[in-house]
């Protein structure tokens, strides 16, 4: 370790909470696999073929060829990291107005780390030397998609078969009753432990968020538990089930013979119609006086939902023209 925090000298990007971030990234890897998962201060002249891909609401993409290639090791020999991958692809999301505005960049930063290698692997960060704004250094894909969700909402997203807050505008308004405690709801009745598990990733304290390779070791479990249930269907095996196992039983029976059915899902074959102002591509969004973000006051009581039916019914936010239908019984 002390080696590693010796080299911290070599470089810096200018500013200290980037640096401190890194640093503290660095000084927390001990294992082979944190070592290849730990970030880094990235020179952008260190890049060369750099070519356009698209322009987003954030800023833009780019790919280019990554000259000395990413960490594997550390070598004590070198007193330095070890590299492999010379050249290789890597894409750089450059945030707009991000030169000016290092916390909210880090928030971004420590998000994305949250969710590791699942979705984009996250090598470093750079910075434009003529705009200044930051860069994220990321894997490339070949569709030159870089964005990345929440585990929370992809597991809603799969579950439900719509996509989050598919109903409603997308503006000032929706992003004030997320700061609130709102979340998207099921059109199904879904088992306990995977609400909580969402819930547990949507929690308004990115602190309190399951770190990803733990959502992989339950999800990985949870697998091998229906694996056993649907074996245990074919051969009329009443007992023995887990805790899972019979809360899918339990949320089956009731999805079968419940009215629910009827609500339009993509995962039941029917349609649904996206409100025109609900939008899923990417975009800048300057809204002020956001309020902190926070869970709703019964957030991890027992629900069948990701958010209970009494917070919905006692969120109201005084703003004019607020016109967004988020509770059964059609209240705005």
């Amino acid at each position: 370790m002390f080696e590693k925090i010796r080299n911290f000298k070599n470089w810096t990007s200018g500013n200290h909470n980037v640096d401190k971030f890194i640093q503290d990234t660095q000084r927390s890897a001990h294992t082979i696999y944190e070592i290849k998962n730990v970030i880094e201060w990235i020179p952008n002249d260190r890049f060369c073929n750099i070519e356009y891909i698209a322009k987003g609401g954030f800023g833009k993409v780019y790919k280019a060829n990554w000259i000395d290639g990413c960490i594997d090791k550390w070598s004590s020999d070198n007193r330095n990291w070890r590299r492999k991958d010379q050249y290789k692809f890597v894409a750089l999301k450059i945030l707009n107005n991000s030169e000016n505005v290092a916390s909210e960049f880090m928030h971004e930063i420590t998000s994305h780390c949250k969710v590791d290698n699942f979705v984009v692997k996250l090598y470093g960060i750079s910075q434009d030397p003529k705009t200044k704004n930051y860069i994220m250094v990321l894997d490339y894909a070949k569709d030159g998609d870089t964005v990345h969700m929440v585990f929370g909402i992809i597991m809603y997203e799969v579950i439900s078969g719509l996509p989050p807050y598919y109903d409603m505008s997308h503006d000032n308004n929706l992003a004030i009753k997320i700061c609130q405690g709102f979340r998207p709801k099921f059109n199904i009745k879904v088992p306990q432990l995977i609400v909580q598990l969402i819930k547990r990733c949507l929690d308004a304290n990115s602190s309190s968020r399951p770190e990803a390779k733990v959502v992989k070791k339950t999800l990985s479990q949870w697998s091998k538990e229906v694996i056993i249930l649907e074996n245990y269907k074919k051969i009329n095996i009443c007992n023995n089930y887990t805790e899972l196992n019979k809360q899918i039983i339990e949320t089956e029976n009731v999805n079968k013979n419940s009215s629910i059915n009827s609500i339009s899902s993509t995962s039941l074959g029917l349609s649904y119609k996206t409100h025109p102002k609900a939008y899923y591509t990417s975009r800048l969004l300057n809204f002020n006086n956001l309020p902190e973000p926070k869970n709703s006051y019964d957030y991890y009581e027992k629900n069948d939902d990701i958010i209970s039916k009494e917070f919905l019914e006692s969120l109201q936010i005084d703003i004019y023209q607020l016109n967004m239908n988020y509770g059964s019984n059609g209240k705005e």
